[in-house]
């Protein structure tokens, strides 16, 4: 059996410090090559926070425009989620512990650990209220299709960034993702191969800094 990864909610995510560094936050639309999320396109029920505006840190921005101009001209990425301020996260969290409560018939203690895993407790922690989280797919240009990735945003197995049960093509996509969004300074989140974030405290727990840039912002 394999280790797992940190999750977002542990304790040595959670208990690294924080210094506000103040950066603003920016609308994402205006980079080349970026596009929302055509909901239609997948089946997945976890697609939560798709605003029509997504906002993000203006370094997270610059990374992500980073990143595109890595990739090969014919692909492009299609933004899944953003910022999400802290009343929109903490209700996403308390219904997926309703949901596996009376899914698994388990405790709201255990049901909370559990949905931790996918969707954290702002009230422990949630890089996607700092505004330094982003979650996106890759997208061909020319059809607007998603790369396969071999797993269509569902929280299972297969969203394991270091699943191995894929196609050689689903393998090369996750791959191209992977080493455009790290070379240009991102983290993933290893349970999720389309969460990446910059600044937060997951990022600094796996860059080892001695403190993250980007606080919660509750609201903006």
């Amino acid at each position: 059996m394999k280790n797992d990864p940190i999750r977002i909610n542990d304790t040595a995510c959670v208990l690294i410090p924080t210094k506000e560094c103040g950066e603003e936050m920016v609308g994402l639309l205006d980079i080349d090559r970026v596009f929302l999320l055509d909901q239609t396109k997948v089946s997945s029920q976890n697609i939560f926070g798709n605003s029509k505006s997504p906002l993000a840190r203006i370094t997270v921005k610059n990374l992500l425009r980073k990143a595109i101009e890595s990739l090969p001209s014919q692909y492009g990425v299609v933004l899944i989620e953003s910022y999400r301020d802290y009343n929109f996260q903490k209700r996403l969290f308390r219904d997926r512990v309703e949901d596996l409560m009376k899914q698994n018939k388990i405790s709201r203690e255990i049901a909370e650990v559990e949905a931790s895993l996918f969707v954290s407790n702002p009230d422990i922690y949630s890089p996607h209220v700092t505004g330094g989280a982003i979650d996106i797919g890759l997208i061909h240009l020319d059809s607007k299709e998603l790369l396969e990735m071999g797993n269509n945003l569902d929280y299972n197995e297969s969203a394991r960034t270091d699943y191995l049960n894929l196609s050689t093509s689903q393998k090369g996509n996750r791959q191209l993702l992977f080493k455009v969004m790290t070379e240009s300074g991102f983290v993933n989140y290893p349970f999720e191969w389309w969460h990446w974030s910059y600044g937060d405290k997951y990022w600094a727990m796996v860059k080892e800094k001695p403190f993250a840039i980007y606080d919660s912002l509750k609201t903006i």
